[in-house]
C-alpha cells in the first residue's frame, strides 16, 4: 500500500464493508468524512471511555486489544456501545494484512455487542508492524459508576479466572517452533480457545449487579502489578494469599520451559473485584459459570503484602511485563 492516508476504495472495501455490527444508540457512525461519531445517551446515564494501544505484533493481536479496551469501560461500570480503530501500517505490508486485521477487530467487536463506529486508517514507514489503538465508549447508569474512592479496610478481593492467559496466547504465537521442541502439539492446541477469556465484560456485569465497589482489569505488569495499582489508587493496603491466585497448569509448564514468572505477566482478561461480600460475589459468578476466588483483604495500613506459607513478601511497583523478554 502506499505511503498516507489510506485511499477511500481501499477504506471501503477493507474497513467499512467489514463493520457489520450496529448499536441504536449509535446515530452516525464510520465513514467518509464523518470526522466524529454522535452517540445518543439518556439524561440519567453518562458515556464511559476507556483506549488501549497494541504496539506488539502478533495472530490475535486486535482480539486482544478489543478486549481490553471494552473490560475498561466494564471495570467502572459500563456497558461498552462503540469502538473508535486507529491503525497505523507499514508500507511492506499488503492490502490483505489491513483487511484482516479489521475482520478479527469486528469479530471481536461483534462477539460485545459493539459497534464500530470510527477512526483513522494510515500508511506510514514511521512503523514497521501495524500499531492499532483502540478506543471503547460505553454507557453507565450514575448509580452503578464504580470507584476506588469507595474501598474500605477489610473488604474482600476476588479475582476472576486465571492470571497470565493473554501472555500465554503471545507465547504460542510468537515462541511456537522454540514450544514445539518440548511440548506435543496436543498440549499446545489445547490452549486455542484463550482469546475467549479475554473479556470481563460479563463478570462485570454480575459484580455491578452483586453490589461491589470497585474492579480492575489486570493488564501489562500481571496480577501483582494490577493489585498495587488498585491498592495504590483507593490509597489502602491489601494481604493477598498467593495459593488463592489461579495460574492454569499449561501456563506455569510454558514459563517454566521459556524462564517466564506468570504472576509479572499479561493478564487481561483477569478481573481484581472489591466488595464487602466476597463470598456472595463468588457464588453469583459461579450461577454464571464465571470461576473465581476470594484472594485477599484490603488493610487500614499503606503495606502491600503476598502471603506464601509463613513467608510475606511485600509488592513492589509495576515495572515492565514479562510479556516484553519473549
Amino acid at each position: 500500500m502506499d505511503t498516507g492516508k489510506v485511499r477511500e476504495s481501499i477504506l471501503d472495501r477493507s474497513v467499512f464493508k467489514i463493520i457489520e455490527n450496529k448499536r441504536e444508540e449509535v446515530l452516525y457512525g464510520a465513514g467518509i468524512a464523518q470526522d466524529a461519531s454522535v452517540i445518543n445517551m439518556n439524561s440519567d446515564e453518562v458515556t464511559v471511555i476507556s483506549t488501549n494501544p497494541v504496539t506488539y505484533n502478533f495472530t490475535g493481536m486486535a482480539a486482544l486489544g478489543v478486549a481490553q479496551a471494552v473490560n475498561g469501560v466494564a471495570a467502572q461500570g459500563g456497558t461498552p456501545v462503540a469502538m473508535m480503530v486507529t491503525i497505523f501500517m507499514p508500507s511492506s505490508l499488503r492490502e490483505i494484512r489491513l483487511k484482516n486485521i479489521m475482520k478479527e477487530t469486528e469479530h471481536a467487536c461483534a462477539a460485545e455487542n459493539v459497534q464500530i463506529c470510527g477512526g483513522h486508517t494510515e500508511v506510514t514507514d514511521n512503523v514497521n508492524v501495524p500499531m492499532i489503538s483502540y478506543t471503547c465508549i460505553g454507557k453507565a447508569k450514575k448509580e452503578n459508576i464504580l470507584s476506588s474512592h469507595n474501598v474500605k479496610p477489610g473488604m474482600d478481593i476476588v479475582m476472576t479466572k486465571h492470571i497470565a492467559l493473554a501472555g500465554t496466547y503471545m507465547m504460542l504465537s510468537k515462541c511456537r517452533d522454540r514450544l514445539e521442541q518440548r511440548f506435543q502439539k496436543s498440549f499446545l492446541d489445547r490452549m486455542n480457545d484463550i482469546p475467549e477469556y479475554f473479556s470481563c465484560v460479563k463478570e462485570a456485569a454480575v459484580a455491578v449487579n452483586a453490589g461491589i465497589v470497585a474492579m480492575h482489569d489486570a493488564g501489562l505488569g500481571g496480577i501483582k502489578g494490577a493489585l498495587w495499582e488498585i491498592a495504590s489508587a483507593a490509597n489502602t493496603g491489601i494481604e493477598v494469599a498467593f495459593d488463592k491466585i489461579s495460574v492454569k497448569q499449561e501456563t506455569i509448564e510454558l514459563c517454566e520451559f521459556l524462564g517466564l514468572n506468570p504472576y509479572d505477566m499479561y493478564s487481561v482478561g483477569t478481573m481484581i473485584m472489591i466488595t464487602e461480600d466476597g463470598e456472595r460475589l463468588v457464588e453469583k459468578l459461579a450461577d454464571n459459570n464465571i470461576s473465581a476466588n476470594i484472594i485477599g483483604k484490603v488493610t487500614s495500613d499503606n503495606d502491600r503484602v503476598l502471603v506464601k506459607n509463613d513467608d510475606r513478601r511485600f509488592l513492589t511497583p509495576p515495572r515492565g511485563d514479562e510479556i516484553y523478554t519473549i
